[in-house]
């Protein structure tokens, strides 16, 4: 057994830190170099997630754009009635292209990118429209079914601190809307086309395989 002075040096070498382990074995456990990932998803699991995600999306780009051509329809909005009916197509198409796949036809992945870009340019030509082409009575009448008279003044009153008249307030609404929609849009759609886009090689893979 070492003496006083042998035990003095191992502590010497060996500190400790305030937790009571050696900073060795901390140093250690504290380097992320050293600590087990998380393995890649293989890639059958990649094309079920893929097939997942497809099937959610398609489908709720189909009943959401099915309610907006049956609400434009019964406002004679036959502008937004074929908006709705041309969005439920790339809804279509998206559930087309998962169809494909679970066909082992490697064109699917084309239909999935293919949906969301054709979507996008939908929404964003909608979006474009709705800015150039604003009607102030049928929003105010809108509004009006929206709101109660006494949240009607408090918005005029809002809009009158602004220094804004009602009609340079319905304005500002309806850019501040459609903007964002266009921004949402590019955002969301351009994310699941790039998602869709880097899955295409594990899924040629997985359907080369199954082949």
């Amino acid at each position: 057994m070492p003496g006083p002075v042998g035990a003095i040096g191992l502590v010497a070498a060996n500190p400790t830190t305030d937790s009571g382990c050696p900073k060795a074995a901390k140093g250690w456990t504290g380097n992320p170099t050293t600590l087990p990932r998380t393995p890649p998803l293989l890639p059958a699991e990649i094309l079920r997630r893929v097939l997942r995600t497809a099937q959610f999306d398609g489908t709720i780009v189909l009943v959401f754009s099915g309610a907006f051509a049956l609400i434009a329809a019964a406002a004679h909005d036959v502008t937004g009635a074929g908006t709705g009916i041309a969005i439920a197509a790339a809804g279509t198409m998206e559930l087309h292209g998962a169809g494909l796949l679970r066909s082992s036809k490697e064109k699917g992945m084309r239909w999935l990118v293919a949906s969301q870009l054709f979507l996008m340019a939908l929404v964003l030509a909608y979006a474009w429209y709705r800015l150039n082409h604003i009607s102030i009575p049928e929003t105010k009448a809108v509004f009006r079914s929206l709101y109660t008279p006494e949240q009607l003044a408090q918005l005029r009153s809002a809009a009158a601190e602004a220094n804004l008249t009602p009609d340079d307030a319905v304005r500002l609404f309806n850019s501040t809307l459609w903007s964002a929609v266009s921004i949402g849009t590019v955002i969301y759609q351009g994310g699941m086309s790039i998602y869709y886009r880097r899955r295409r090689a594990a899924v040629a893979t997985v359907l080369q395989e199954g082949g």
